[in-house]
């Protein structure tokens, strides 16, 4: 499989957060194994496991710091390239956000943004799930961003994580003017009416040549439909529970099982592949990173029985779990 990526400005944020939180620059850039040079375009793409090795950095030095909220003080739409550009002249806040949705392969193919109604949902690369961090991150950027763009401080109706907190909870209620649930069923922000707020300074005329900028540069993979992207996001979300049906997933994205299905299969896919595709990346992540017994893998993916499992990933990789596990110790 590909290695996700991210864009270098996205990476700027957290370097930022840890250069603030009093851990050299240097030694972050070090343990990311990248140089000065490669974070001069905001546009370029650096591997996830440079954003990792530099959280799980900051966190050893700064244990207990709410690492996400720190990266969201060094966040701008000057931080998200030429993209930041473009959603700076759309006419609402609902244009900007629907913009960045549409091209937010140019930011990070390791996570994923989607908007139902007014609530945004997040859904992430397992190793981002697991710190918990990332998400914050990704669920305040649009607070900001939002903030930032309509020149008020608007306070969303709802903010939702399902991991219990990380640092102090006091910290999140003073940046997003509410508490947050946590340990929640679900990832969401809900804007509200915020997503009708003008945006300040926009130049709508400028839309037409800022879109076909990004049109050009959206990588080809993300062609991937509307509908298959919100399927993937919100399967990453239900899969850890165990939970992985179609009329579940439909429930959430607040539409029948049948009108899920027609959509799918007007963008050329199906539930199952998406299904299958999502399994696959969290069945690889699960098994390397080890803390879990392969009959806890197929659990957590929604098999009722293990032998079903070993012959799907048999099919992904060629390998039986326990072998591939191995092999991935090995390296």
């Amino acid at each position: 499989m590909t290695e996700p990526t991210l864009a270098a400005g996205l990476f700027r944020m957290l370097l930022g957060a840890g250069v603030a939180a009093g851990v050299p620059r240097r030694a972050l850039l070090d343990a990311a194994g990248l140089t000065e040079a490669e974070l001069i375009d905001p546009d370029a793409s650096l591997p996830l496991t440079a954003q990792l090795a530099v959280g799980r950095a900051v966190l050893a030095a700064r244990p207990g710091i709410n690492l996400g909220l720190v990266a969201l003080k060094h966040s701008g739409p000057g931080t998200l390239g030429v993209l930041g550009y473009a959603i700076a002249h759309c006419p609402r806040l609902r244009d900007a956000l629907g913009l960045f949705i549409r091209h937010q392969g140019l930011v990070t193919d390791a996570a994923r943004w989607r908007l139902v109604g007014g609530r945004l949902h997040v859904g992430a690369h397992p190793a981002l799930a697991a710190l918990g961090h990332p998400i914050e991150h990704m669920i305040g950027l649009w607070v900001v961003l939002g903030r930032h763009l309509t020149g008020q401080a608007w306070v969303p109706r709802a903010v939702h994580f399902t991991h219990a907190p990380l640092g102090d909870p006091a910290e999140h209620a003073a940046l997003f003017g509410v508490a947050p649930r946590f340990e929640a069923d679900e990832t969401l922000l809900d804007l509200g009416d915020a997503l009708d707020l003008p945006v300040l300074g926009a130049r709508v005329d400028l839309q037409p040549g800022l879109v076909a900028l990004l049109e050009a540069r959206t990588p080809e993979g993300d062609g991937i439909g509307e509908t298959a992207l919100a399927v993937e996001s919100t399967l990453r979300d239900l899969l850890p529970r165990g939970v992985a049906d179609k009329d579940a997933v439909a429930r959430s994205l607040g539409v029948s099982a049948r009108t899920l299905a027609r959509r799918l299969k007007a963008e050329g896919t199906t539930f199952q592949q998406a299904l299958d595709d999502v399994r696959a990346q969290l069945a690889r992540y699960w098994l390397a990173e080890g803390s879990l017994a392969i009959y806890e893998v197929a659990f957590m993916l929604g098999y009722s029985e293990t032998s079903a499992f070993h012959r799907a990933f048999r099919r992904w990789t060629g390998e039986a779990p326990a072998a591939w596990r191995a092999d991935a110790d090995e390296g």
